[in-house]
């Protein structure tokens, strides 16, 4: 009892407000969880292992020729004037299928989720149909989910500009998450996530090089070894 009692004062602040061990030594369950922003930022966008993976599984999927067809006569046949080929033929000004493609799988494969929103076919007679695709960025999205977490929005936070989307306007693929936190976010699972030890380790050992690097200064300045 002795013990407990001195364990509880030593996991104390002076404010009187309690220490949870787990945060104390570094194993709070949510500090292992790296966010979106650093599989991104730090991972993909830094570490020379990881985004040649990423990369070629993006370069693979995206390469694949997507075409539309129709049965007719319980024969297929090429459609190439449906408002499906259309789009796949230039799904928004500034990407072509494939490179939207590519930007979606490189999403998926870092954050495990991938969302682009569709402007709709307005007057072109095809309801339920997006005449444009544009790739959102995953790490401004934030689902707005009702009482049963069922995604109801999404807000969008870019550069300070908040817009809510109705989720019918989204396109949202992901990896299942079968966690508490996926459930609540209605995001999916990353597949770093599984991977964040060696995934962090990794970043820390070329940081680590490049600290030693960095400080064994001009080899040679002084003598000629």
């Amino acid at each position: 009892m002795n013990f407990i009692q001195k364990a509880i004062q030593f996991f104390q602040t002076d404010t009187n407000q309690k220490i949870n061990w787990n945060q104390f030594f570094g194993f709070d369950k949510d500090g292992i969880v790296a966010n979106y922003d650093d599989f991104i930022n730090r991972g993909y966008a830094q570490s020379p292992d990881l985004k040649p993976v990423v990369d070629k599984i993006a370069h693979t999927s995206s390469s694949v020729s997507w075409k539309v067809y129709e049965e007719r006569n319980g024969e297929l046949e090429l459609n190439e004037t449906s408002k499906l080929w259309d789009l796949l033929e230039n799904p928004n000004p500034n990407q072509t299928w494939n490179e939207l493609q590519y930007a979606l799988i490189v999403n998926l494969a870092l954050t495990g989720n991938a969302l682009a929103k569709g402007t709709d076919s307005l007057g072109m007679g095809v309801q339920g149909a997006f005449r444009e695709l544009e790739v959102l960025y995953t790490q401004g999205i934030e689902p707005k989910l009702d009482s049963q977490y069922n995604i109801i929005s999404y807000d969008y936070v870019i550069d300070n500009i908040d817009t809510n989307i109705p989720a019918e306007e989204i396109v949202h693929v992901k990896y299942f998450n079968p966690t508490e936190k996926g459930l609540e976010t209605g995001m999916g699972l990353s597949p770093l996530q599984s991977a964040v030890y060696p995934y962090r380790t990794s970043l820390h050992q070329w940081e680590a090089s490049a600290n030693l690097l960095k400080n064994k200064g001009a080899i040679g300045f002084i003598s000629n070894e």
